[in-house]
């Protein structure tokens, strides 16, 4: 799942928990900044996330084909059957420079702005 969102760094990234008691083939999933559109999808790297781990993806136009705005969405989808495994969507101001749009509390709580980016780790 989705955990964090720092759309105002440079370059912006998405954070990614794997909330389930299982290891996860993270390249069997995808990410994207318009919901359904599975061109543009761009698969995360072959590595093993083991419960309870984060993985934070550096989103860029060099990297992904695409950046994230400050009033923007992402989308992570599993690439065999384009099943939708978790998204969020932000308004205007809620991941700005310094900042970013993370669950609160981190892996199960409602995203908000926080005061600092933790990339990688529990949210602040």
């Amino acid at each position: 799942m989705i955990n964090e969102v720092a759309a105002g760094e440079d370059p912006d990234w998405i954070e990614i928990v794997n909330v389930t008691n299982a290891p996860v083939q993270l390249d069997q999933f995808a990410y994207v900044d318009t919901a359904n559109d599975f061109l543009m999808m761009k698969p995360f790297p072959t590595m093993t996330l083991a419960p309870g781990a984060y993985y934070a993806q550096d989103v860029s136009t060099a990297i992904s084909g695409f950046a994230l705005g400050g009033d923007e969405d992402v989308w992570v989808y599993r690439i065999s059957d384009q099943r939708l495994s978790d998204g969020v969507d932000w308004a205007a101001g809620a991941s700005p420079a310094g900042s970013s749009y993370a669950r609160s509390p981190t892996k199960t709580g409602a995203f908000a702005t926080t005061a600092a980016p933790s990339k990688g780790l529990a949210n602040l």
